[in-house]
């Protein structure tokens, strides 16, 4: 299994790198307990250094999961992508996507497309500022324009969400209040259903300002969970094929 996570804080200790972590450590867990599991691989880009793929986990986990779960078996190689560190020009609304179904541009997000179009899961991981997803995310997510391209304009056909199971999770400042996600969620259901993804479940957590990822347990416990549930799902649809 190929898992993909889009982690679009600037802030690589922050409440959303964190979260991540959480959900990352609970799908290693799940993929762990099954029947005739293989090894169990982390890739971040970029490495340490800023240049290149480093391999292993990216930060301490606290996960008793061991690097490889068997010998044989199906591998869970898991690629975490740090878009704030990674070159990324904006889309130009060029249209010539429109013509060839490819960006006209080959920088670091040639990376998150070939990951995009081969990935078994997807996690989507943005700070909500302003109501709205980090710019960083959104710049990843604007150049998919050209999978939007080959969808509708070349029609060509994408991967069945069936068989994708993605999460999205976010987190902000403010207190509570039912509004402040509406915009990040709807631009991740959009990301989710143009990349052939389902969107399995979103975990969104408020007051970070006042209690901390690090201090949250519900929090950890819930994205832990996130985790498990995404590798199940993938497992069962992997069953039912």
């Amino acid at each position: 299994m190929r898992l993909v996570a889009i982690l679009g804080s600037p802030r690589l200790q922050g409440n959303t790198a964190l979260l991540l972590r959480e959900v990352l450590a609970g799908a290693k867990e799940a993929f762990a307990s099954l029947p005739a599991s293989g090894p169990i691989r982390e890739m971040v880009y970029p490495g340490a250094g800023g240049a290149g793929v480093q391999e292993g986990p990216a930060e301490p986990d606290g996960s008793e999961v061991k690097a490889a779960a068997a010998e044989g078996g199906e591998e869970l190689e898991i690629e975490v992508y740090q878009v704030n560190r990674m070159k990324i020009k904006p889309c130009q609304g060029c249209n010539r996507c429109a013509e060839t179904g490819h960006c006209i541009y080959h920088d670091d997000m040639d990376r998150i497309f070939r990951a995009a179009e081969i990935l078994d899961g997807l996690i989507l991981a943005s700070p909500t500022y302003f109501y709205s997803l980090s710019a960083q995310t959104k710049a990843a997510i604007d150049r998919f324009q050209s999978f939007w391209a080959r969808k509708y304009v070349l029609k060509q056909p994408m991967p069945d969400p069936a068989k994708r199971p993605g999460v999205f999770l976010s987190t902000a400042g403010l207190p509570f209040r039912p509004e402040i996600f509406e915009p990040s969620r709807a631009v991740a259901r959009v990301f989710f259903r143009l990349n052939g993804v389902a969107y399995q479940e979103e975990l969104l957590v408020c007051e970070t300002d006042k209690v901390p990822v690090q201090k949250n347990d519900e929090a950890r416990k819930r994205a832990r969970e996130a985790g498990r549930a995404l590798i199940r799902s993938w497992a069962a649809a992997r069953a039912g094929s």
